[in-house]
């Protein structure tokens, strides 16, 4: 006999291995004393949290307050009076409901003083 079928003729003797179960993705586990085919399965998905919805007005007021904490901030800008032009006429778009356009100014308001909008 060739020596591969005496390994395998000696694995079955041995630990009872048969062709059964080794399709892919199976493993072999001990069951009282035998091995018994286990299918496995990927690790369960961390729950994710779901993103709070932000309406645009609120989008709106988040912006104007930025821009409020970021003027106090950078007062000795000498882009400030630029920002702040842009920063009114957002604000009032916002206050118009045209939101999109308010937004993009308050951000370029945001932006022109060096801030990074946090959306």
């Amino acid at each position: 006999m060739p020596s591969r079928v005496l390994i395998a003729a000696a694995a079955v003797a041995l630990f009872g291995l048969t062709g059964r179960g080794l399709a892919a993705g199976n493993e072999w586990a001990p069951s009282g004393g035998t091995f018994v085919a286990m299918q496995t399965s990927p690790p369960p998905k961390p729950p994710s949290t779901p993103v709070p919805k932000v309406t645009a007005a609120e989008r709106c007021t988040s912006l104007e307050q930025q821009f409020a904490t970021a003027a106090l901030i950078h007062f000795a800008s000498s882009k400030l009076p630029a920002a702040k032009r842009l920063a009114e006429e957002g604000s009032e778009d916002c206050a118009k409901k045209k939101y999109a356009l308010g937004t993009r100014r308050l951000v370029a308001a945001l932006t022109e003083l060096g801030v990074t909008p946090k959306l």
